[in-house]
């Protein structure tokens, strides 16, 4: 089932028709199909009730066959569509991220989406033969494998445009033991309020640890990564994680913040991660990333949990490693946070939207070398932006401290 946004809903419904007075009611009842479907939707107070009946079977019908893909030949042709429309954005991705970073960051995140989408709809469409749905899930790994890796380059941009505009974001404390890289805690909370002394690494961790309990968090909700707790990690749920020893994974679905779930100690890694599965509950893919803005490990530290999860199972061709956090927008609010003409709330609002939007949506037109448009218009390709208001500039105000940019 899928759910149809309030507002587009009632767009489509309570917009005039175009031309409802040609044909008699009874011709509308008995072939629907004969009129433009836009048209059925537009006009449902001089329809009767059995043709906009009718009408919404037919918008909802072409909704989900836009969603999920229902045979192989349907899935090989979107799969098709959504490997050129990411051709077509790497082919100008340097000139984009010039003129239209945000719009670039958003249409990935819809890419990544999309396509593992498609590798979960591949588990359920009917293949000629074993080995051909062998070949198309590993086409679509692929693809998703691609995707983070131009995201891993707007993140670069992001970033580098962060330092530019919010400079003093606080460099990784690492340090070595028997050869191996340990990060220790930077207790990080957000962006400290301008002219005040920053909280102590006790006091943060503190807060860390009762906002976590606040939010219902306790200890019950941070698990040793094995193969009872895999098993019962949902599909498509944000983990994050942290490394301890060679092998011993920590992780929660709760929302806590990493030195929580590190236990304010130094670490060998930290992150988040997501696993996608089929209906017999079978890991199509794991993503693994080192997404931690109070670690902030290096590259190598998703690899101890990449081996973790191939020794509990899971094959390795199915995992994926990034500095991405997996099928999340958090790469556009770093976008929009580097603009620095926007509230929390604005952005908040607009990543809602964004996230909202059907993945679909991403193959139905092509990234254009256009001008950008004004930033007060952000997220008005989707109906749940049209319902807010624009995001207005953001009122000056003091510089902003150190720590603008920490997520977790």
């Amino acid at each position: 089932m899928i759910a149809l946004s309030p507002t587009l809903f009632s767009r489509k419904l309570l917009a005039p028709a175009r031309s409802p007075r040609r044909l008699p009611p009874l011709a509308l009842a008995r072939s629907p199909r004969r009129l433009p479907l836009l048209a059925l939707a537009r006009s449902p107070r001089r329809l009767p009730p059995l043709a906009l009946a009718l009408a919404l079977l037919l918008l909802l019908g072409s909704l989900a066959r836009a969603q999920a893909p229902t045979s192989a030949v349907a899935l090989d042709a979107e799969r098709a569509r959504l490997t050129a429309t990411l051709g077509e954005t790497a082919s100008g991705l340097e000139s984009a991220l010039r003129t239209d970073d945000v719009v670039v960051a958003e249409r990935l995140y819809l890419m990544e989406r999309r396509a593992v989408e498609l590798l979960e709809a591949s588990a359920q469409v009917k293949y000629p033969t074993a080995a051909a749905r062998t070949t198309a899930q590993a086409g679509l790994r692929s693809l998703v494998g691609r995707v983070l890796g131009l995201q891993e380059r707007v993140q670069r941009h992001a970033m580098a445009e962060l330092d530019r505009v919010l400079p003093g974001e606080p460099p990784a404390q690492r340090w070595t033991r028997d050869g191996k890289d340990l990060y220790r805690p930077l207790f990080r909370l957000g962006t400290p309020t301008p002219g005040q002394a920053p909280k102590t690494s006790k006091q943060a961790f503190s807060e860390m640890l009762q906002k976590f309990s606040d939010k219902g968090g306790s200890s019950a909700d941070l698990h040793y990564l094995g193969v009872d707790t895999l098993a019962k990690l949902p599909s498509g749920k944000l983990a994050e994680w942290t490394q301890f020893g060679s092998d011993k994974i920590r992780f929660t679905t709760a929302g806590a913040k990493h030195p929580v779930i590190g236990l304010g100690r130094s670490v060998r890694g930290a992150g988040s991660m997501k696993v996608y599965r089929d209906a017999r509950g079978e890991i199509l893919l794991a993503v693994v990333s080192n997404s931690s803005g109070n670690y902030k490990p290096g590259a190598g530290a998703t690899e101890g949990l990449a081996q973790k999860l191939a020794a509990l199972g899971v094959p390795e061709a199915h995992i994926l490693t990034t500095s991405i956090i997996p099928g999340e927008p958090e790469l556009v609010k770093l976008v929009l946070k580097s603009k620095t003409r926007f509230t929390d709330d604005q952005i908040k609002d607009h990543v809602k939207a964004l996230g909202a939007r059907p993945a679909s949506s991403v193959t139905t037109r092509a990234l254009t070398a256009k001008p950008a448009k004004p930033l007060v218009r952000l997220g008005t390709g989707s109906p749940a932006a049209r319902s807010t208001r624009a995001l207005a500039p953001r009122p000056a105000r003091a510089p902003i401290a150190p720590h603008a940019r920490v997520r977790n």
